[in-house]
Formats: structure tokens, C-alpha cells, sequence
């Protein structure tokens, strides 16, 4: 598992080096008016949260977690089940505070769980799936020789601003 998050980890430091918004912070301009503005922090910023956590059920697997039952919903897995598993910094409560990417890896018994969030005030949804499709391609890499801590991914970033 230590070489597992030590992986995880490295690449998504490479990762980073091409997406570097997702490190920063957004600050809310407060001279906006009645709508919401905000610019991105490059100094006094909260980084990327990355948590491991163990789950408290030591006995708890994936496959007890997938056929899970939940009377009131029609999801695979219950809602409340996952936000016990990952940490939420979705709360509209202190945006400044909040990291931009939090990525959380739950140890079960028997696997791991990988929840990504990414705030939607420097990426939208398709912006995040191509950041977390590049990790996922560096993360694969990995056992390629890197030289300076430099990987070339294959669909970089397009910033506008």
C-alpha cells in the first residue's frame, strides 16, 4: 500500500505541473457587486488535500460495499455509505478555505476506494475528467524513466485568461 500512495502521489505531482490551477486558491473579489467573481491565488493558497484514510470496519470489503442495499434509493451504492468513505469539501460555507482538488484514498480489506473532487470555480466537469483521464495516463508512466521531474502528456491543458 506504501508503494501504492507513494505512485499515486508522484503522479499526481506530474499531473499538476500541467494542470497547476487545480493547486492554487480561488478568492471571492469582494468589489464584485451582486455577482460572484473570483481569481486564483498563486501565493496563499490551501494546495491539493490528499488523504489516506483506513476504514474503521476492519472487516469491511468492496464486495460488502457493492451489494449494499439501500430501501430509499436506486443507486449501486447508498449515498450515505460513500460520503462516510470520502471526504466532502462541497460545502458553499468558506469557499476560501476550501482546496481546489481533494483527492482521498479509503483502504478497505480487500481494495482501495479513489474519490477525486475537483471545485467547480476553476473547472467544469469535462475539464475534470481530462484531468483525472492525464493522471491516470502519468500514473501508468510511471516506470518510464522521467528526466527533471517532466512528463509530456497527450492532450495538455487549453488555458484561457
Amino acid at each position: 500500500m506504501k508503494t501504492l500512495l507513494e505512485n499515486f502521489k508522484s503522479s499526481l505531482s506530474l499531473t499538476l505541473l500541467h494542470f497547476y490551477l487545480n493547486e492554487k486558491e480561488a478568492i471571492n473579489n469582494v468589489d464584485a457587486g451582486v455577482s460572484y467573481s473570483y481569481h486564483v491565488d498563486c501565493n496563499n493558497n490551501p494546495g491539493v488535500k490528499f488523504i489516506h484514510a483506513i476504514s474503521l470496519h476492519k472487516d469491511f470489503s468492496v464486495p460488502d460495499l457493492l451489494h449494499s442495499q439501500s430501501p430509499s434509493d436506486d443507486d449501486d451504492v447508498p449515498a450515505g455509505v460513500l460520503q462516510s468513505l470520502f471526504m466532502d469539501d462541497r460545502e458553499v460555507i468558506d469557499l476560501e478555505s476550501k482546496s481546489l482538488l481533494t483527492i482521498t484514498v479509503v483502504e478497505l480489506v480487500d481494495g482501495i476506494f479513489l474519490g477525486c473532487s475537483m471545485n467547480h470555480r476553476v473547472a467544469d466537469g469535462k475539464s475534470f475528467c481530462h484531468f483525472l483521464l492525464m493522471w491516470s495516463h502519468i500514473f501508468q508512466q510511471k516506470k518510464i524513466k522521467i528526466k527533471k521531474n517532466i512528463i509530456t502528456i497527450s492532450r495538455p491543458p487549453m488555458l484561457e485568461g
